[in-house]
């Protein structure tokens, strides 16, 4: 990517309209650099600018729906909450993304990218990402839960509820299944099934809340990323 231009406004123009175009339909297939450009009124090549080819856009893309999708997945999750509720708080966050914004959804999680090529700053928003995932399960999970259980416990989950998701926005729920419901269900019972030999009969319910939560600052994992100029209060932003 051209690193001089990548945190221009004008280079996260092009990613904005990218993304409104994603999702718009349904993910990032079909959607052109020409097909960007020309929304924004720009000539196509204009773009080369900022970008070294299709692939550098979507990069910068991705940024921007990772901050979007991680304001999201925090919404609600107040320390007011019991931690039962703070855990089950962030599995419904995380199913039902996918049902509020199914573009988006499918360009984070299942659109083809190749993984030799994913530039460095996203894989450690990602990671700081699943670490949240992996603190907010460890908080119910109790101290004798070894951090490597917990991520055990906590990847299976994370699959799960992807699985989940991608049923839901693809239409695969039984007629009048509350699917979204029933999968933050199913989750919370994961976590207590899987850590029930060392709660001694405790259920989630009864887990007493830690003396700080787990806490994603979405400024930090924007400025991370390089995105100097997205209001993390409004980060959907759309094509100016």
């Amino acid at each position: 990517m051209v690193q001089a231009n990548r945190s221009s406004r004008k280079a996260e123009r092009y990613a904005e309209a990218a993304l409104d175009l994603i999702r718009k339909r349904g993910g990032s297939t079909g959607v052109t650099l020409r097909e960007v450009s020309k929304r924004l009124g720009f000539a196509h090549t204009n773009a080369y600018n900022y970008f070294t080819d299709f692939q550098d856009l979507l990069w910068a893309t991705l940024r921007i729906a990772l901050v979007d999708y991680s304001v999201a997945i925090i919404e609600g999750m107040h320390a007011e909450l019991r931690p039962a509720a703070y855990v089950e708080r962030l599995f419904a966050n995380y199913v039902g993304y996918g049902s509020k914004d199914p573009g988006a959804y499918r360009f984070i999680s299942s659109d083809p990218l190749d993984p030799e090529q994913i530039p460095d700053d996203i894989i450690h928003a990602v990671i700081d990402l699943k670490t949240f995932f992996v603190d907010v399960v460890a908080m119910v999970c109790g101290d004798a839960v070894s951090r490597s259980e917990v991520e055990n416990i906590a990847s299976i989950i994370i699959s799960y509820l992807d699985g989940e998701a991608l049923a839901l926005i693809n239409g695969r729920s039984l007629p009048g299944e509350d699917t979204a419901s029933r999968a933050v269900e199913n989750a919370l019972q994961i976590v207590e099934r899987m850590t029930a030999h060392v709660h001694d009969g405790i259920t989630l319910a009864q887990v007493t809340p830690p003396a700080a939560y787990p806490v994603l600052s979405i400024e930090a994992l924007t400025n991370q990323m390089g995105l100097i100029h997205i209001d993390t209060d409004n980060p959907n932003g759309g094509a100016e």
